[in-house]
Order: structure tokens, then C-alpha cells, then sequence
């Protein structure tokens, strides 16, 4: 409960920045997972075309965490520069 009053009694600036890092380390544990997954599934594997299914599907992962990161970065520096 402390924690949450700390965050309520942060600025503006202070708060949008601690969402940020908030969701940061929500994507950092997204990405982690994904790669003890993949690197049980290329173990797993049997041909290429599984190999290619599992390549598809990080690439498509990594472009959608690419473009939250880019939301992320953009959030930030309206933050900062306000």
C-alpha cells in the first residue's frame, strides 16, 4: 500500500515516467518468456517448415513489441519535454 501512495504523490511527469518503466519491465518479462519458449521449440522441432512457423511468429512478435516501444519512447519524451 505504501508503494501506491508513493505513485500518488508523484508529479505528472514523475508518474507517466514510472508507467513507462512499469511497462518496460512488463515487456522485458514478455520477451524473456518468449525465448525460453522458442528455445524449447527449436529443440522440439522436426522439420524446417516448424522451425519457419516458429521464426514467423517471433518476427511477429518483435515487430509488435518494436512498435511499443516506439509508443513507449515517444510517451516519454512528450514527458520530459513538457
Amino acid at each position: 500500500m505504501e508503494r501506491r501512495e508513493e505513485c500518488l504523490n508523484l508529479s505528472p511527469t514523475a508518474r507517466i515516467i514510472n508507467s513507462v518503466a512499469s511497462q518496460e519491465a512488463a515487456l522485458a518479462c514478455i520477451l524473456n518468456a518468449e525465448c525460453a519458449k522458442l528455445h524449447k521449440a527449436v529443440c522440439m522441432a522436426r522439420s524446417v517448415q516448424e522451425l519457419n512457423a516458429i521464426n514467423g511468429t517471433l518476427v511477429e512478435l518483435i515487430e509488435a513489441v518494436t512498435q511499443l516501444e516506439n509508443q513507449l519512447r515517444l510517451k516519454l519524451e512528450l514527458a520530459v519535454n513538457r
